[in-house]
């Protein structure tokens, strides 16, 4: 849990100063980047010292995945702001900051927050752990698609409009093959060694294909259909509201075979 405490501690001070280059004009990135990638660092290490606990990678249940989850979004924040992405459109990590802390804070609520966790041996499979982990990294780059959708229709800038429609582009069409492999082809094969079918239409399942349909849409208005870049962005937007409830509005709803 200390690696927590200081993984928050560092996403703050990203913060921090993230807000203060926007106030100042500063232009140090880097500063930014350490702070974020620190804070990814973290967590890791965290989930590692649980998965040398549990002998098994820990990835298993809610508070895992949540902490995967901002592990996630904040390496990729430090890999764009490295790269330069972000530097039109400085409010993606101020919000992406702030979503991680949220997450985080979730995850230690007493909502999932269970050190009395059993393992079931249906979870300790190689396949599970590459199921979620390539979902998971695709639901972290899906969110910054959703940012930079988001304030594509807030911006008025003509060229930082542009930018964050590229941005938000990439981060959907890599998130989106990691989210194929993950989430549909090797959670099938998980779910044959674990449950002995590949499909069952439980409510986890459903709701990923829903997520991953709404996505093949967004690339195939984009791709073939050459839609407007406002429209693209409505459709990003929804396609994170439906990756959300997969991730978490599913196991409050629904019963499945899903832990999580």
């Amino acid at each position: 849990m200390l690696f927590i405490v200081f993984s928050l501690l560092s996403i703050t001070l990203a913060m921090v100063w993230q807000m203060a280059s926007i106030l100042f004009k500063n232009r140090l990135y880097i500063i930014s980047a350490i702070f974020n990638l620190a804070a990814g660092l973290l967590i890791l290490l965290e989930l590692i010292l649980i998965s040398i606990e549990i002998r098994m990678v820990a990835i298993t249940n809610m508070y895992e995945a949540l902490l995967f989850f901002t592990a996630c979004i904040q390496i990729t924040l430090a890999i764009f702001l490295l790269k330069g992405a972000l530097k039109k459109s400085q409010f993606i990590p101020i919000i992406g900051n702030f979503f991680c802390v949220l997450l985080i804070l979730l995850a230690i609520s007493p909502l999932f927050f269970n050190k009395d966790y059993t393992i079931p041996e249906a979870l300790r499979s190689f396949w599970l752990v590459i199921h979620v982990s390539l979902a998971i990294i695709g639901d972290a780059l899906f969110f910054m698609g959703f940012i930079a959708s988001l304030l594509f229709l807030i911006y008025k800038n003509p060229q930082t409009k542009q930018q964050l429609d590229k941005l938000a582009y990439f981060s959907i069409i890599i998130g989106y093959m990691l989210f194929t492999l993950g989430a549909l082809i090797f959670g099938a094969i998980w779910a044959q060694q674990a449950w002995g079918r590949y499909w069952g239409w439980d409510a986890k399942e459903i709701w990923a294909l829903i997520t991953w349909l709404t996505y093949s849409a967004y690339l195939h208005l984009r791709i073939i259909m050459k839609a407007k870049p406002k429209i693209l962005a409505l459709v990003a937007i929804i396609g994170f509201v439906f990756t959300i409830f997969t991730f978490l509005g599913v196991n409050f709803l629904f019963r499945g075979l899903h832990s999580y």
